[in-house]
């Protein structure tokens, strides 16, 4: 993780299979993108009484709130894979340079 976070596999695997599921897809995902578009047409609505209600600030916080709940565990899961990527790239160097070393070849 770029922030250094240290995720085991099994909390990486357990997002997978929250993020694939049901519950997450037909459920989560439609409920905050619609709590986000709410919040968006109340930013829209320029009334006096709206901004006494709630700040444009403090929309845009909850639109960006909601935005990093949909984009989160993704972006987490895609970090893991990446990391995995990168170590087994970095495991196929070694063991090649270790298999040169082995056969005395330059």
């Amino acid at each position: 993780m770029d922030q250094g976070i240290d995720i085991s596999t099994e909390t990486i695997n357990a997002l997978r299979f929250v993020v694939n599921s049901t519950a997450w897809t037909d459920f989560f995902v439609p409920n905050l993108r619609s709590m986000r578009d709410s919040w968006l047409q109340s930013l829209v609505d320029d009334s006096e009484l709206r901004k006494q209600q709630h700040s444009d600030s403090y929309i845009r916080g909850c639109i960006s709130t909601i935005d990093a709940l949909l984009d989160l565990p993704m972006a987490v899961i895609a970090d893991a894979d990446a990391e995995i990527a990168r170590r087994e790239r970095e495991q196929a160097q070694d063991d090649h340079f270790v298999n040169r070393a082995n056969l005395g070849t330059p």
